[in-house]
């Protein structure tokens, strides 16, 4: 046989030989009463762990499916259920593991949209947002890199599965997590602006005003970034971008004021000899 042909076989049949052991793993660890029962009935006793909220012994019963049914459609079930019970437990990072799997090898099943809107939850901080509503903390002082990697996947489910049912919650989500992002990016330019690094807030304002150009806050990465240019003595910059926020914002009002260093340094000094 040429290599050519060789190629062609050794993938199919190299799976069909782990898909096997797989199957004798499982029926190997096995106990003799789930030995006699189908995939219907095990996946029923996976199903009541689920229902019960027992989540370790619900992964074992998905998982024991799997392995003695590799190829029935409760296996793939199973495996849908499994990444649903990794969300339940937000261990995003098995979401993310199982999900990538379910689209790798079954990228035409009609359910494989699901698979692409769990790895968006993965991620969805939802702590944070709950924190916000009922204590009112300042999301944007948080890190957002989970924020950062829910958009992407959600992003990736509208774009690869635009009519799937899950992708208008998708779009809302997404629009809610633009603004977080683009309100952290705000936080740290004026984090900077407080501490007078005017080119790096300028720096931050820029790139929030290109990468979330529909975010919430654009009015005021505007009214930030006249404010650094000014402070830097780039005056025309400033002119050009006050001249884009009255364009845009016609109805803004002022938000901002930083002192300069200098000021910080005497408001300091005056309250010691108060």
């Amino acid at each position: 046989m040429s290599v050519l042909h060789a190629r062609r076989f050794e993938s199919p049949i190299r799976a069909l030989i782990i898909a096997c052991l797989v199957a004798i793993i499982g029926a190997c660890a096995s106990t003799p009463e789930e030995e006699g029962k189908t995939a219907a009935e095990l996946y029923g006793v996976a199903q009541e762990s689920v229902r019960n909220g027992n989540w370790d012994l619900a992964i074992k019963n998905l998982r024991r499916v799997q392995a003695r049914f590799p190829f029935d459609p409760y296996a793939l079930q199973a495996h849908l259920d499994l990444i649903s019970v990794h969300l339940q437990r937000r261990d995003a990072e098995q979401v993310v593991l199982e999900a990538d799997r379910f689209i790798k090898e079954n990228p035409r099943h009609a359910r494989v949209d699901y698979a692409f809107y769990m790895r968006g939850l993965a991620y969805f901080p939802a702590e944070q947002f709950f924190l916000n509503s009922w204590f009112d903390v300042e999301q944007a002082a948080f890190d957002v890199t989970p924020a950062s990697k829910s958009f992407q996947y959600l992003r990736r489910l509208v774009e690869a599965h635009p009519n799937s049912e899950y992708t208008p919650d998708a779009r809302a989500r997404m629009v809610w997590l633009q603004n977080l992002i683009a309100r952290h990016e705000l936080h740290v330019a004026k984090w900077y602006m407080r501490r007078g690094a005017f080119l790096a807030a300028a720096q931050r304002a820029t790139d929030l005003l290109r990468d979330f150009p529909e975010s919430d806050c654009q009015a005021e990465a505007l009214e930030l970034l006249v404010l650094a240019y000014r402070e830097l003595g780039l005056t025309k910059l400033a002119d050009d971008a006050q001249k884009v926020l009255a364009l845009n914002f016609p109805d803004h009002k002022p938000t901002l004021t930083f002192k300069r260093r200098n000021e910080r340094w005497m408001d300091w000094i005056k309250d010691i000899f108060s």
